[in-house]
């Protein structure tokens, strides 16, 4: 989908919970269930009445923060999200770790200009801050 040339810069954040499956494996699909929905329950807390966030695929999330007009705003947004991967879990008497995650970003219209080439942009970002964090 091409975006109209009018629209207000955004951005898409794609994250990807680390070890997802082993919660599953470990502690059953409940918990991992109850991880989803404290992680997604976090989230929305995190960002603006106005923004999306969603389930993409099984441990991945997109959230698109709207009206990006400046730097400073998008950054405390994404420290805020980060900080959900950061806390402990309390969901479950069995897991209560923190978790974690990579986050990347991309951004309207500096990094494309359709969903899926932002979508490619964010998802390459993520796989580069997952890198980074092995390090």
């Amino acid at each position: 989908m091409i975006l109209k040339k009018n629209t207000n810069p955004f951005a898409i954040f794609f994250i990807d919970l680390n070890d997802f499956k082993k919660i599953n494996d470990v502690y059953g699909h409940d918990v991992g269930d109850q991880v989803l929905i404290q992680f997604a329950d976090r989230v929305r807390s995190a960002i603006g009445h106005d923004d999306l966030a969603a389930r993409f695929a099984g441990d991945e999330f997109v959230i698109v923060i709207n009206d990006v007009n400046n730097k400073g705003d998008l950054e405390a947004v994404l420290s805020r999200v980060k900080q959900t991967l950061s806390e402990p879990l309390n969901s479950s008497d069995v897991f209560t770790d923190s978790f974690g995650g990579a986050i990347g970003v991309a951004n309207y219209p500096e990094d494309g200009s359709t969903i899926d080439q932002l979508l490619v942009v964010a998802d390459n970002n993520m796989y580069a801050n997952k890198a980074e964090i092995k390090k």
